[in-house]
């Protein structure tokens, strides 16, 4: 259980502090290993269900749902960021990204 290791290394044995948890993961792991993270995310609230409707679960079953999946989202937007800012930077140095803002920036400033 990832989630789990990183929780207990981090913060305890309870995720109290989704913020800090979601900036070490976003600063740290590779692609796969966010993958593995959010699957395991989904995994814990699966486990939480038990087989019932989120509406059953008991007051602090609902609030580690809802924690596990606001840090799923943070994750997800980290991951979503990572990629767009790697993408952005191999146009800009590779792909003639500079090329192409210089041409841009010369049709502006006429």
């Amino acid at each position: 259980m990832l989630l789990g290791n990183i929780f207990a290394r981090l913060l305890g044995d309870k995720p109290d502090d989704i913020a800090k948890l979601s900036a070490f993961i976003s600063a740290n792991l590779t692609t796969e290993l966010f993958d593995e993270i959010l699957e395991d995310i989904t995994d814990q609230q699966q486990v939480l269900l038990a087989g019932r409707k989120v509406h059953a679960l008991n007051d602090n079953e609902l609030i580690t749902y809802a924690e596990l999946g606001d840090m799923r989202h943070e994750l997800e937007a980290a991951k979503l960021k990572r990629a767009i800012d790697t993408d952005f930077m191999n146009w800009l140095l590779y792909e003639d990204g500079l090329a192409t803002l210089k041409r841009v920036a010369m049709v502006l400033v006429v």
